[in-house]
């Protein structure tokens, strides 16, 4: 089911405080090619309805895809 609307609005906006302006890199991890399909498949979804925006941010947010019951 694709989300219809975004949460409420939280007292805070998430923030990540750099120590010295400096990024702590780490080694991406290859996905199948399917899976990488479907990524961004439900992204751009997500981009058209305006539930998510573009990211200017250096850092990644990490993903977790699991099989429905269904197997889909």
């Amino acid at each position: 089911m694709e989300p219809t609307h975004l949460p409420s609005k939280k007292k805070f906006d998430h923030k990540i405080n750099l120590i010295n302006d400096t990024l702590v890199c780490r080694n991406h991890i290859d996905i199948p090619h399917a899976q990488k399909e479907e990524i961004e498949r439900h992204v751009e979804v997500l981009l058209t309805t305006g539930f998510i925006k573009e990211s200017t941010s250096s850092y990644a947010s990490p993903l977790v895809l699991v099989k429905k019951k269904d197997d889909s």
